[in-house]
């Protein structure tokens, strides 16, 4: 529910774009997925990552260059393989016939066992921390990264506007049009998405 005060409304897709995978006996190669440099100048629109209520009839205007977003979170997306083995491992949890009945796993072992190449993490988050970003928490899943910034570093890093729109005598931010993030040939690993946030 939505109460009669301004807020902020951030719907964002960020990512990294890797290239191909691959697939060796040593689980951690098998896993890596950014195998080449982040060029800044090769970039990938998100398609479909924009607010249908981001619309001309409802633009207020731009939001303020150094407004703070806190917390945003980059959602990192592990390889095709490991996808289809977590998905086995989740019926698997509640097959009383399988080995794996109720072996629920720690997040640091969901990591190890499902989540990216720690290399992975690790370009994703020198990225960030090269458009400006501060890293506040790397989980332990490996799959989320929680960072914070100003709309400008948004705005530069991902090729996009943040602006203020009225909706239903409600005003929010979102960003203008679909994100655009760099691309190290052609896979994309990571979403990131911001809900309804007070805005400040």
């Amino acid at each position: 529910m939505i109460c009669n005060r301004k807020y902020a409304l951030v719907v964002f897709a960020v990512a990294a774009l890797v290239s191909s995978v691959t697939l060796t006996a040593n689980a951690e190669n098998r896993r890596q997925l950014v195998t080449a440099k982040i060029d800044d100048n090769v970039v990938v629109a998100l398609a479909g990552n924009t607010r249908p209520e981001a619309r001309p009839v409802n633009d207020r205007g731009a939001v303020s260059r150094e407004m703070k977003l806190n917390n945003m979170m980059l959602l990192l997306q592990r390889p095709p393989e490991l996808e289809v083995q977590l998905t086995k491992f989740v019926n698997d949890l509640y097959d009383p016939k399988s080995a794996n009945f109720h072996k629920w796993l720690s997040a640091e072992q969901f990591g190890e066992k499902f989540g990216p190449a720690d290399s992975d993490v690790e370009a994703v988050t020198r990225w960030l921390e090269s458009q400006g970003f501060t890293v506040n928490v790397k989980y332990a899943n490996k799959m989320f990264i929680d960072f914070s910034g100003t709309a400008v570093q948004v705005e530069t890093a991902f090729h996009t506007e943040l602006r203020n729109y009225e909706v239903n005598g409600e005003t929010f931010y979102a960003n203008s049009r679909d994100p655009q993030v760099p691309a190290a040939r052609d896979r994309l690993i990571s979403v990131v998405r911001e809900g309804l946030r007070p805005s400040r």
